[in-house]
């Protein structure tokens, strides 16, 4: 069995990255983690290009005698930019998260998949699969295995392990007019490889064909015939802006014929391939790779969803990528998924050449967020994979994750309260200690010491904000709120540090749940007002009298101008969200309150209401609702919640849902509203990007549900992804058919009506005619739903973007 560990990198600005677990696929018991930090791409990369530039060179060079002192520092550097990646990926709340996942891991005698996804364009040049842990590198191991995925657009997974023999077709060109390569030699190697009878193995039978110096027509003649499971490619291969090339051989002269990577993802794809092998140069990201603009052949396999990619970073020399593609297939045969294959290869190679050499970091291997690696269904009587991972661990993890040491206050949010008061009140009580070298300053003389563990924490968030450690104070109410999350003070105490640290959408949630649960707390009510008033630097200094009982006479100010949190310093936990997740996902909620039992997840349109809505209480029937495996009834009070735009609340709600219910397709598509409404208002951990990935889950397991393809068209359209958008309201207009005036169907022809508008600004030649369409299907939706796109109506749904709102004013004046 594998345990799932995705992380994701989005560019923020300049060099701020935004890294988070992607924990709808994580294991339960592995916290959700988000940071913002500071990274120096650009030197890495220049660190990484002269480390793997050529190695090629590095094989010729290895038999001189001057060489040794130069590979071994080569070597020496790769370890230390390994480190470097290790460090800068895994820190604060992602580092607690990584942690927790190799402890379960472990004590589930699992391995550990950990997946990177990378949105921009410099972070995949840099060579991720030399993360080092400070012993070895992550990607030679058995316990914890390493793949890249694509974040973003990319088709649903669709299928399975085959039954029978794997297949695999060899492409063999070399066109005489480029440099000539050992060929022939990896072929046989390979068949004489597959040939060897392994009667003690529990994997596959292997077939292979080999398809020497093939021109396009006769590959793709192939392909369609073969019904092959894998394409792997011996030859050349260039970066392009059209997915890069693959060179083919013209049958007539013998030279190039050049197939770009958008042919060739279209070709695989169209005929089942599962995955690809690209055994030739620049065939995947590389640190020497030069312009944003450049793509290469993974780029353009990716993009139509190959599940599979091998790749190699740089150029890679015959003899090693002989030896690479022989240990690859034997451990295929052997039955081991994609990745753990692939990682004992790279151990391979290092034995065969030695550590001092760089081939082993060279293969690239991308594998789609859903498949699990197999290509072939291995199964014993009980209908479980045959392989044990314990037989594979030749290198346990052996941490000893009940004594982990505890870096400043990192490990209050692992507190047990409830389970022993004593002990952990002595540790809450040396955390504070250790802030102030006077600590009796923090407690004057008239101060009440505290009497319970919520009112423990509440001091030492106040101690945490008042020191400039407001990420540490968030931390803190949050811990407090999940012990009791009824209490108005511990809201009206976020707000501060939220609002402090430039968060104003989370501090009005916040302020709102404080007034509501106590309406008579003047704080809580000064602070709402004053950001209602657009005030948001002041925070009040009015001291409730549940305040006091804590905290004596002293009041929460604001220390210092704090500018918005996507500005911090990169060393800054971004760890509000988080706070939110843990400390309030198993909040002990009150009576539960009724709520309407009309259909609202199957609408993307609803009127935003909060005048007499009870936001406490809509969480609190959530949460119990989800816990008593009444899902539906916990979709609804989630829903009505987003409809206020009580957004934090919303999120509380969201993550009381157990592990079994997080890919319901309701609740996958109410946190996609829930990202796109936090997107809307400027939260930079959430994007459309993130909405569509939840949109795209719910789709895939209720494909006939309008309201999921026409949401899922929307944020294809703002991703400006013409083509899925226009798939997605088509299928909206034939799901609808029977019903011409719906809100989707007239949602789904506007959207086609805007995708018209847009594709005819490209095409000169037909812009006419595409005006001319665009206006059919604008006039046919505001004919069937004319109240739905006046401008009141618009500023009511929480759908409309200001991009969109822009589209359509523009579409009003065709």
């Amino acid at each position: 069995m594998t345990q799932e560990f995705l992380l994701s990198v989005t560019p923020v600005e300049g060099d701020k990255y935004l890294i988070r677990t992607e924990h709808e696929r994580m294991s339960a018991g592995v916290p959700v983690a988000r940071e913002i930090v500071t990274w120096q791409v650009e030197d890495w990369i220049e660190q990484a290009a002269t480390l793997m530039d050529d190695p090629l060179l590095g094989l010729l060079r290895s038999g001189t005698p001057s060489a040794t002192a130069a590979n071994s520092s080569s070597n020496s550097n790769l370890v230390l930019l390994g480190q470097q990646l290790y460090h800068a990926l895994f820190q604060g709340t992602i580092r607690d998260s990584w942690l927790a996942a190799q402890g379960i891991a472990q004590n589930q005698h699992d391995i550990l998949r950990l997946r990177l996804g990378l949105m921009d364009s410099r972070t995949p040049r840099l060579p991720w699969e030399v993360l080092n842990a400070g012993d070895r590198p992550l990607a030679t191991g058995t316990d914890v295995v390493f793949s890249r995925y694509q974040v973003g657009r990319v088709p649903a997974y669709v299928g399975g392990g085959s039954n029978g023999p794997l297949r695999i077709l060899m492409v063999l060109s070399a066109p005489t007019d480029q440099d000539q390569l050992q060929l022939h030699d990896e072929a046989n190697n390979l068949r004489e490889e597959l040939a060897r009878d392994r009667s003690s193995h529990q994997g596959p039978e292997i077939e292979l064909k080999i398809l020497e110096q093939p021109g396009r027509e006769q590959l793709t003649q192939d392909l369609e015939q073969g019904n092959y499971d894998i394409f792997h490619y011996a030859g050349h291969s260039g970066w392009g802006v059209a997915g890069g090339d693959l060179y083919l051989v013209n049958h007539r002269t013998g030279l190039t014929e050049a197939l770009s990577g958008e042919d060739l993802a279209g070709l695989l794809v169209n005929n089942g391939i599962r995955m690809a092998v690209l055994n030739s140069c620049r065939g995947g990201h590389g640190a020497t790779a030069t312009g944003d603009s450049i793509e290469n052949l993974a780029d353009a396999l990716l993009r139509r969803g190959v599940p599979a990619i091998l790749a190699m970073a740089e150029r890679i020399p015959d003899d090693v990528a002989l030896s690479l593609s022989r240990l690859f297939y034997r451990n295929l045969k052997q039955g081991y998924p994609i990745d753990l294959s692939l990682n004992r290869s790279r151990q391979g190679l290092i034995s065969s050449y030695g550590s001092q050499q760089l081939y082993w970091a060279l293969p690239i291997l991308y594998l789609h967020p859903e498949f699990d690696g197999y290509l072939h269904n291995i199964e014993t009587g009980a209908g479980t994979t045959a392989i044990d991972p314990i037989d594979m661990m030749d290198s346990p993890l052996g941490m000893d994750f009940e004594n982990l040491p505890m870096d400043d206050f990192e490990g209050v949010m692992d507190l047990h309260l409830d389970d022993d008061y004593a002990s952990d009140r002595s540790t809450i009580a040396d955390l504070m200690q250790g802030l102030d070298p006077s600590p009796t300053s923090m407690f004057p003389a008239s101060t009440p010491l505290p009497q319970s563990p919520v009112d423990d924490l509440l001091v030492l968030g106040k101690t945490l904000q008042n020191s400039g450690d407001l990420t540490g104070a968030i931390d803190a109410y949050g811990q407090a709120l999940k012990l009791d999350g009824q209490n108005a003070v511990i809201y009206d105490c976020l707000g501060t540090a939220l609002q402090q640290y430039g968060n104003l959408p989370e501090a009005l949630s916040a302020y709102r749940m404080a007034v509501q649960l106590d309406p008579n707390l003047d704080s809580a009510q000064a602070n709402l007002n004053a950001i209602r008033q657009g005030d948001s630097s002041r925070v009040s200094n009015i001291e409730s009298p549940g305040q006091a009982a804590i905290f004596g006479s002293s009041n929460i100010t604001k220390k210092n101008s704090v500018s918005p949190f996507w500005k911090k310093p990169s060393s800054i936990t971004i760890a509000s969200l988080a706070a939110i997740g843990l400390g309030f996902g198993a909040i002990k909620l009150g009576e539960k309150s009724k709520v309407g039992t009309n259909d609202p997840i199957v609408t993307a349109s609803n009127d935003s209401n909060t005048s007499n809505s009870n936001t406490s209480a809509l969480v609190a029937t959530a949460t119990q609702e989800f816990n008593k495996q009444n899902p539906r009834r916990g979709q609804e009070a989630v829903e009505a919640l987003l409809n206020q735009n009580a957004l934090v609340a919303a999120e509380t709600a969201l993550n009381a849902a157990t592990p079994d219910q997080i890919n319901i397709h309701g609740i996958s598509y109410l946190r996609g509203r829930l990202s796109w409404q936090f997107a809307a208002q400027g939260n930079i951990l959430h994007s459309a990007q993130d909405a569509r990935r939840y949109w795209a889950l719910a789709a895939q397991k209720e494909p006939n549900n309008s309201a999921y393809q026409n949401v899922l068209g929307w944020s294809y359209y703002v991703e400006k992804n013409y083509d899925l958008s226009t798939s997605a309201w088509t299928q909206v207009l034939t799901l609808t058919e029977s019903d011409q005036t719906s809100k989707d169907r007239s949602m789904a022809n506007l959207g086609l009506a805007l995708n018209y508008m847009q594709m005819s600004k490209k095409d000169s030649k037909k812009a006419q005619s595409l005006k001319a369409e665009a206006i059919k299907l604008r006039d046919r939706a505001f004919k069937a739903r004319p109240d739905d796109f006046t401008e009141k109506s618009i500023g009511k749904n929480w759908l409309w973007t200001e991009k969109m709102i822009g589209d359509l004013k523009e579409l009003r004046s065709l």
